[in-house]
């Protein structure tokens, strides 16, 4: 579990802090983990900005890993970096806190409740009114949320994965062909979307890149390969795509929206290329070009009567199909 790994970061921290320092070997038995795995801690740390060096040892003897004591903060056996928040940072954490739903009834939820109890001491007194205010204005709305119990392994091995660079061998149910695949792939990025948490992956020794729903992954073993993360990618692009977060063929696409949808069209942008035509009724033809041609023909036929498929035919063949079927189904 995420919440784990970040246990075992402060732990380390804890033990480093100490005046005679720790050893590779302590945070290995201390944290019951391979010794490999406490110097990947160690990276992990220095790589974040904390304040860790090494001394050399006498000889024979291994290497003293210590964390610089200035800056440390003393809360019951841990002590960590000393951090002093904003108000304006404290109200970013407890909008953040506030999209964690995500993870209700997991074993994430306890480690994400847990981590803000701690985070709590450091609310100056005299904040505690403003900061019990907070906890009341910020709520979420999800919409089709999913279910990340039991997942919890799967999603700390993705974690590792990523934050280390390895690939990994995986069991993957594709809903489409209702069929479980073995893949290889480069674990790149977590983000949530539509109420679910999916990974951004690559396809090993490929430049193909595809998301994929956390839920759906049987099995994930890590591999113990590295992998070089790609240089000219631009991940926020790629998943900020309007349509098609499981990548299709790029389409051009022309709408046709009525007087009464067209202000509601007009107000949002739906892709970064889009082109929106007045017509002399108040209604609007909407242009734009992108991927994942089924959701957009979701997205048009959400509006009912009050869109309609100029181009492609292709697409425009596909909503009346599906209409047809609609209509056969209520008239049985």
């Amino acid at each position: 579990m995420i919440g784990k790994t970040i246990f075992q970061i402060l732990r380390t921290l804890d033990l480093m802090s100490r005046p005679q320092g720790t050893t590779k070997k302590e945070i290995s038995l201390c944290l019951n983990i391979s010794p490999r795995s406490a110097y990947r801690i160690i990276e992990r740390l220095e790589a974040y900005g904390f304040p860790v060096y090494d001394e050399n040892a006498s000889s024979g003897k291994e290497k003293i890993w210590r964390v610089i004591p200035d800056g440390l903060h003393h809360i019951n056996n841990f002590s960590i970096p000393d951090l002093k928040f904003s108000y304006a940072e404290l109200v970013a954490l407890y909008f953040l806190k506030s999209q964690a739903g995500l993870f209700d009834g997991t074993e994430i939820e306890r480690y994400v409740k847990s981590a803000f109890q701690k985070v709590s001491t450091y609310i100056p007194q005299k904040a505690e009114t403003h900061i019990s205010a907070l906890r009341k204005v910020f709520i979420t709305k999800e919409t089709y949320q999913k279910s990340y119990i039991g997942k919890e392994d799967i999603i700390e091995t993705l974690f590792n994965a990523m934050a280390n660079n390895e690939s990994c061998r995986v069991a993957y149910h594709v809903f489409r062909d209702d069929e479980i695949r073995i893949m290889e792939i480069d674990p790149l990025h977590f983000f949530k979307s539509r109420g679910g948490l999916y990974a951004l992956v690559r396809k090993r020794r490929q430049t193909d890149y595809r998301t994929l729903a956390v839920e759906r992954f049987q099995n994930v073993e890590p591999m113990g390969q590295k992998f070089e993360y790609p240089r000219d990618f631009d991940p926020v692009s790629f998943i900020n795509r309007p349509f098609g977060l499981i990548r299709g063929p790029e389409i051009h696409v022309k709408l046709w929206f009525s007087p009464s949808q067209a202000r509601y069209i007009m107000e949002r942008t739906w892709c970064e290329n889009q082109v929106i035509t007045d017509l002399n009724d108040g209604g609007i033809l909407f242009e734009m070009t992108t991927f994942g041609q089924e959701d957009v023909k979701r997205w048009v036929m959400s509006f009912g009567i009050h869109s309609r498929v100029i181009e492609p035919e292709t697409l425009k063949d596909e909503v009346v199909l599906e209409l047809k079927k609609v209509m056969e189904g209520y008239l049985k």
